[in-house]
Formats: C-alpha cells, structure tokens, sequence
C-alpha cells in the first residue's frame, strides 16, 4: 500500500470510531463521565466544559498543533503530544489523551 492510500485508511477507520462512539454512548452518560480513582477513593463525576471554555484551556497559540478533542455533550479531553523519541509513550494521565507522533508525520491527526 502506497502512503496516501494508507492515510486515507486511517482517517476513515477514526471517522468511523468516533461516530460508533457517539452512536453507543448511552444518553445518561453524554452529559456527564463517571470517574472511577483508586480503591477506597470515592466516585466523582466530571462535567463537560463549554467549548469556549475547554478552548481557552487548552489553546497555546500554536495553531498547527492539536491541544484538544471535544464533542458537544459527549466528551472533552486535551491532547498531549507524544515525544519525538518515544514511539511506545502513552499518557497515563486520566481526561489526557495522546496523539501518536508516527501517526502526525503522515498527516493523521
């Protein structure tokens, strides 16, 4: 498979999570996300920002570099970026997602 064939892949198969996703999401769970911490720690549960608000958290001023994933009633989470010399890393950090950096040199964000 050339590059742009296997890019064009990737993209659909994120298209198509995300709306599975918001498809199966149950409607209790679309305003709120139950976080379960460590034992004996009680439950709490985090509400969705407004997007303005989740916008000016997560914004730097670098335009060309994704901060942050939001869906409207559904979830809002940032984005950390993974380091140029670590392929394996992935944020352990609960409402942190991240972006893979061998995925970003092709385009995939």
């Amino acid at each position: 498979m050339n590059g742009k064939r296997i890019l064009s892949l990737c993209k659909s198969i994120t298209l198509v999570f995300l709306f599975i996703l918001i498809l199966v999401l149950p409607t209790s769970q679309m305003y709120s996300i139950p976080v379960s911490g460590e034992p004996g720690v009680e439950e709490s549960v985090t509400t969705i920002p407004r997007y303005g608000d989740f916008h000016t958290a997560v914004s730097n001023g670098e335009a060309s570099v994704v901060r942050g994933v939001y869906v409207p009633n559904v979830f809002a989470l940032r984005v950390q970026q993974q380091p140029d010399n670590n392929d394996g890393y992935v944020s352990s950090i609960l409402g942190v997602v991240t972006q893979f950096h061998l995925a970003s040199q092709s385009g995939v964000t």
